[in-house]
C-alpha cells in the first residue's frame, strides 16, 4: 500500500476520487502524481528492530539525563530484566518512556521502593 497523489480522476473502492486528491491504494496502481509515503515498510518494519532502537534511545536518554537513577537500576539486574520484558511485550509503555522519561523513572523509583519494602 501506498499513500499517493492522483494524476487523474478515478474511481477507488467504488468512490469517485478527483484529481490532486491524497489516497491509500495498493503498490500497483499507477494513476499517481506523486507518493507520498511507501506503507508496505511501515507493516513489513520488524518490531524487534524497533524494540531495539527504543530500548537504545532510552537508555541513552537515562544515562544522560538521570545517571544516578541509571546507576541504581544497573545494580538491579532481575528488576531491569523484568522492566524490558514488559517493554516488549507493551511497545506503548517504550513510546511513552521515549517521550516521557521523567515517567519512566518515576515508575522504576516506586518499582525499587516496593521491592525494598517487600524484603
Amino acid at each position: 500500500m501506498k499513500i499517493a497523489i492522483l494524476a487523474t480522476d478515478d474511481i477507488i473502492n467504488g468512490k469517485r476520487r478527483v484529481r490532486g486528491e491524497v489516497v491509500t491504494v495498493p503498490d500497483g496502481y499507477a494513476n499517481v502524481r506523486r507518493v507520498l509515503r511507501s506503507l508496505t515498510d511501515t507493516e513489513n518494519r520488524n518490531r524487534d528492530d524497533f524494540f531495539e532502537i527504543g530500548l537504545r534511545k532510552l537508555k541513552a536518554i537515562l544515562m544522560a539525563d538521570f545517571p544516578k537513577e541509571w546507576a541504581a537500576l544497573q545494580k538491579r539486574p532481575a528488576l531491569q530484566e523484568k522492566i524490558i520484558a514488559e517493554l516488549r511485550e507493551q511497545p506503548k509503555f517504550l513510546k511513552r518512556a521515549l517521550g516521557e522519561p521523567q515517567w519512566f523513572i518515576d515508575v522504576v523509583k516506586k518499582r525499587m521502593q516496593e521491592a525494598a519494602s517487600a524484603k
